[in-house]
């Protein structure tokens, strides 16, 4: 867990590109289910993967979600994706 502006995140590290590409795959458009099993979020989902690393950050302050588009650009699933 890491924390920005006083918001959580989570982030994964993998061993390899291909790792985490995989696990991306895993990941509904909406963010709502991973692997086919619903997530219990308490807020907005976003994900964002960059090489190695998968961020997933719950919650919808616009400050947090510029700070991790600045290194990981666009999410790749969640509540902002169509």
């Amino acid at each position: 867990m890491g924390e920005l502006e006083g918001d959580q995140y989570r982030y994964f590290r993998y061993e390899s590109v291909e790792a985490a590409l995989i696990d991306k795959t895993k990941v509904s458009d909406d963010g709502l289910e991973i692997d086919g099993k619903n997530m219990p979020w308490e807020g907005p989902v976003h994900f964002y993967h960059l090489a190695k690393r998968i961020v997933i950050y719950v919650g919808d302050e616009p400050k947090v979600i510029g700070a991790i588009e600045e290194i990981f650009g666009s999410e790749f699933a969640g509540n902002s994706v169509n």
